[in-house]
């Protein structure tokens, strides 16, 4: 099960680097690489989608492994309770 913290930056790290990829791909007229807005609000988007997309897939990983954990314990008490 990850951190919190770890989902964050997880995606955080996958939202540049998708959008310094994305950057380079010519997309017909190429006139180099720009620090500008619609980079940042590239990141910002990309960064956000792999955190909500994270916290889906994760979520419903977290939820089956606390639910695993609780039905194991409920099998040891009840063999010691036998």
């Amino acid at each position: 099960m990850k951190k919190h913290w770890e989902k964050i930056v997880g995606g955080l790290v996958l939202g540049v680097i998708f959008a310094l990829v994305l950057q380079f791909i010519p997309w017909g007229s190429f006139d180099g690489f720009h620090w500008d807005g619609e980079f940042w609000g590239n990141v910002v988007t990309y960064s956000l989608t792999f955190i909500l997309v994270e916290y889906l897939a994760g979520g419903s990983k977290d939820y089956v492994a606390r639910r695993n954990q609780r039905w194991k314990v409920r099998r040891e008490r009840e063999k010691g309770s036998e």
